[in-house]
């Protein structure tokens, strides 16, 4: 992700705001196209354009993220937060289908066994069946502020450098990480944890800065 000082403030390009909010490019180009951006409400670029393209200050960026964000759910009446509850009333409460939950369940397995919460919260135990206290739960469901799934506020995505990096740093001899090694690798770097289908996207657009880079070379 490229960031400028431009006029004393963080900028980034439009390939830079795609990975800064974690969506695809396509529709960074297209919400931020001049006919698009008063429909779209996506920020207007600086005056200054330098490599012929436009940039974007990161702070509206930001504010952009937080005008896109849906409005959060009331959360429900609980009348007894010390409740027990499993995985299914987990789903029924977060309104998810019970095998997306059980797909959290073992992506948060390595940030439990760390003593910290992944996409779930830490649950009573750590072993199944796993149960939460139901206060807990909904606490965790409808926060009072918009949050990751550990609870912190958003912060910077990782890039195809970041995996790079991660790569770079695996032991001589030694296999490359599988996706799921990678995914816990950077997550314990970035909030809200990695997931695999952002480890796959990045892979994937690792592959094919190598391939142009490769093109370039050979010309």
């Amino acid at each position: 992700m490229e960031i400028r000082t431009i006029s004393g403030r963080r900028a980034t390009n439009r390939r830079g705001a795609a990975e800064y909010l974690n969506i695809p490019l396509n529709t960074v180009r297209m919400k931020s196209s001049p006919g698009q951006r008063g429909q779209t409400g996506w920020p207007e670029p600086l005056a200054e354009r330098l490599d012929d393209q436009d940039w974007f200050a990161l702070d509206e960026l930001d504010a952009y993220r937080k005008r896109s964000e849906p409005a959060l759910p009331s959360p429900p009446q609980v009348d007894d937060p010390e409740r027990v509850i499993g995985v299914s009333d987990f789903a029924r409460l977060r309104g998810v289908a019970l095998e997306t939950v059980k797909t959290y369940v073992k992506l948060s397995l390595d940030d439990w066994l760390a003593g910290r919460p992944g996409y779930l919260p830490r649950p009573l135990s750590l072993q199944a069946p796993y149960q939460w206290h139901m206060g807990d739960a909904v606490a965790w469901s409808f926060p009072a502020t918009r949050r990751t799934s550990s609870g912190r506020p958003p912060g910077r995505r990782p890039t195809t450098a970041d995996l790079r990096r991660v790569l770079a740093a695996t032991a001589k001899g030694q296999p490359e990480p599988t996706a799921r090694q990678l995914a816990a690798l950077l997550s314990a770097e970035f909030d809200p944890p990695v997931s695999l289908q952002t480890v796959y996207r990045l892979v994937k657009r690792m592959r094919q800065e190598n391939d142009a880079a490769a093109g370039h070379s050979g010309e």
